[in-house]
């Protein structure tokens, strides 16, 4: 079995367990230890493809076109959204999710 079919597998046993007020923590800690991986990769992942955003909010804070609560405010509403992003595939266990952990336009490889 591939990384990418693992993942899928552990995904879809997580989301059953929850809908049973199961978790995959408490059930299998090695299975879950395994998802955190493939999932700390995708958001790292995510968060370099989003990379513009952050360096052109950086930019402007430091130009002075926007103030550091601006800034603050802004950084949060990438980041958050990105967990949010993040949060509806694991849910819906996107295929999608397969680009962040695979793309080969990505370094963060582990």
């Amino acid at each position: 079995m591939n990384d990418q079919q693992n993942f899928f597998k552990l995904l879809k046993y997580s989301n059953e367990l929850k809908i049973n007020n199961k978790y995959l923590n408490k059930e299998d800690p090695e299975a879950f230890d395994n998802l955190l991986k493939f999932l700390v990769r995708i958001e790292d992942n995510i968060h370099y493809s989003e990379k513009h955003e952050y360096i052109e909010l950086a930019k402007d804070f430091l130009a002075d076109q926007i103030t550091a609560d601006d800034f603050s405010y802004s950084f949060l509403a990438i980041y958050e959204g990105i967990v949010k992003k993040l949060g509806q595939m694991k849910r819906k266990e996107s295929l999608e999710l397969e680009n962040f952990y695979s793309s080969t336009d990505l370094i963060l490889k582990y």
